[in-house]
């Protein structure tokens, strides 16, 4: 679906991150792979069936609709979400054969008002302080008369500071919680997982038989041992020259120093090409970096190609690869390199290799 803006995955990087990581597992763990957010901008259902195919059995998702979508595409084992589903949408849920999140008592209410046998995996708040049952004796209370009422298939906690080296203490602490809740409760249940993607490599325990991986599966976030699976390219939808003094895009805030050559690349902030990347980004033509120009309009934005020896419309542009990543992109624009890949829009086609 190449032409005016498109991503590249390769599901072979993302399949090698994968063995990579089950390298790493303690004896009897398996893998949950995280395809939220549509496998964090990588396609959910593409990602979730290349990974069965190697052997993967456990899937987490945000939201009912996205576990339907894998439902559809022909994803089986385990899928749970992690997210807040509403009354009316836990029948789809059950339809389904999904698990929800159940995290506090008031939800549990909710989920029980709907006589449904909805299978639930349990939340513990160790400290996130976001979703979960407390993590001490009112909140081992209140998951212990849960297990009257509900199909309990997993426990589990978020650490909050795991890919931080100064919050290892905390992290430390609330492993230590979370592992006294699950030596509390007078069940064994099917699945206990704490470990997120730095956490995992940096904190796994085998009491745990899960961990949760998200970004590592995609190259992102600073794991070490994986790679980068997405590549963003666009096209160069003009070319022109312009004179010493002469100014580029919205506000004039590129003022040009010398004669130039100016390409204008088809993508802009509705792509996901974040605004914050005018007159501070790079891409990649023919080879050779170059910088970005003048403020990112909504379709479109410019690029400085005076150094680009031949260039011409329909040349390939790289937007995000190698030469400019997602870690830099995000440095360039004080945010993450997941929620970069996230934000790419859905009119952005996708090409699978």
């Amino acid at each position: 679906m190449k032409g005016r803006c498109w991503k590249e995955i390769d599901l072979n990087v993302i399949k090698n991150n994968y063995l990579y990581c089950q390298k790493l597992l303690k004896k009897e763990q398996k893998i949950m792979a995280v395809v939220k957010a549509n496998a964090y901008g990588h396609g959910g259902a593409k990602v979730a069936k290349a990974l069965q195919g190697l052997g993967c059995e456990k899937f987490a998702v945000a939201t009912v609709k996205e576990g339907v979508v894998l439902r559809k595409k022909g994803v089986l084992g385990e899928i749970l979400i992690l997210g807040y589903t509403p009354k009316k949408d836990l029948k789809t849920v059950v339809e389904y054969g999904l698990c929800q999140a159940l995290y506090s008592d008031d939800y549990a209410r909710i989920l029980q008002s709907s006589r449904l046998p909805i299978k639930v995996h349990i939340a513990v708040d160790t400290g996130m302080n976001r979703l979960g049952f407390s993590a001490d004796e009112k909140g081992l209370k209140s998951i212990e008369k849960l297990a009257e009422k509900f199909k309990i298939e997993g426990v589990y906690t978020h650490l909050s500071s795991a890919d931080e080296n100064d919050g290892d203490e905390f992290t430390a602490c609330q492993i230590e919680r979370f592992k006294k809740v699950v030596k509390g409760l007078s069940f064994a249940p099917k699945s206990v997982h704490y470990a997120n993607s730095k956490g995992f490599l940096r904190f796994n325990e085998s009491f745990a038989d899960t961990v949760r991986l998200g970004i590592c599966l995609y190259g992102l976030g600073d794991c070490n041992g994986v790679s980068p699976a997405l590549e963003w390219k666009s096209a160069v939808t003009s070319v022109k020259f312009i004179k010493n003094g002469e100014s580029v895009g919205y506000g004039r805030s590129f003022i040009a120093d010398k004669n130039m050559k100016i390409i204008t690349v088809g993508c802009g902030y509705a792509d996901g090409y974040f605004r914050g990347l005018s007159n501070c980004g790079k891409v990649v033509i023919g080879g050779q970096i170059a910088p970005v120009v003048g403020k990112i309009c909504m379709d479109s934005f410019m690029v400085d190609a005076t150094a680009v020896s031949r260039v011409k419309i329909g040349d390939e542009v790289v937007l995000l690869g190698k030469n400019f990543s997602a870690k830099d992109m995000a440095f360039a624009v004080g945010t993450i390199d997941y929620e970069i890949v996230t934000a790419i829009s859905q009119r952005v086609g996708a090409v699978y290799k």
